[in-house]
């Protein structure tokens, strides 16, 4: 079966996707090289777009079956689509509908308004505004690349605990006061902390479905190339270039 491309539409953090993918032989990671070092807003989406658009194309070129992105909110996804007639999807998309076939309604854990409203955006985009229960933020008391360079170590260093605490709380919340049946990591710096959250959230008695987006993303796109599926062309017309 061929083989999976994880492109990192950012310059930065692409060995800790790596690392996360090392043991997956069919999986490759990527980094753009010209565009925002870590993405924070629109901004920085606007300025990925090429680099993203033009590494996803010469993954469909190398042989590669399918793409998706690391970041969580699906920077540039629609036009990633045009440029190949390979599968390209996105964490946000995928595990949003896997949480809304799961389950009732879904909560997003964030690092930042800006990220919130732009998912929200999304959100509604994907049609599942209904089975949105809230987006709650869970502020980052230091940056993305140390979080997810600390993240992989055991046990947890004390920066990445109080992270894990504080999403324990904003899950908890989510549950008891948003009515969240499923809750989905919205951003990278969750990677390696879905077995931790989730068994300080069962010691509470919060027996809430949680999901790594990339992980999640990397199976459905094994599975797409499996089946042999893509995007629909009349949704995403392939553009000859």
């Amino acid at each position: 079966m061929k083989k999976i491309k994880v492109i990192n539409p950012m310059t930065e953090i692409g060995e800790h996707f790596a690392k996360f993918c090392s043991e997956m032989p069919d999986v490759d990671v990527e980094s753009i090289t010209e565009g925002p070092a870590v993405i924070h807003n629109r901004y920085d989406v606007a300025l990925a777009a090429p680099d993203t658009v033009r590494h996803v194309q010469k993954a469909e070129s190398e042989g590669y079956g399918a793409v998706l992105f690391t970041c969580h909110a699906d920077p540039n996804l629609a036009a990633a689509r045009e440029g190949v007639r390979i599968p390209v999807i996105g964490c946000l998309e995928t595990s949003t509908h896997f949480c809304a076939m799961l389950g009732t309604k879904f909560t997003i854990l964030t690092p930042n308004k800006a990220i919130q409203r732009w998912q929200e955006e999304n959100i509604q985009k994907y049609g599942l505004t209904s089975r949105l229960a809230s987006i709650r933020t869970v502020k980052f008391a230091i940056p993305l690349e140390e979080i997810l360079a600390l993240g992989s170590k055991r046990p947890l260093p004390k920066e990445v605990q109080e992270l894990v605490a504080m999403t324990v709380v904003e899950a908890t919340k989510a549950v008891e006061e948003d009515d969240a049946t499923a809750i989905i990591f919205g951003c990278g710096g969750f990677l390696w902390l879905e077995d931790e959250v989730e068994n300080q959230l069962r010691k509470k008695g919060v027996n809430v479905l949680i999901i790594n987006p990339l992980a999640l993303t990397i199976e459905v796109a094994r599975l797409l190339v499996k089946l042999g599926l893509s995007h629909s062309v009349l949704a995403y017309p392939y553009l000859e270039i």
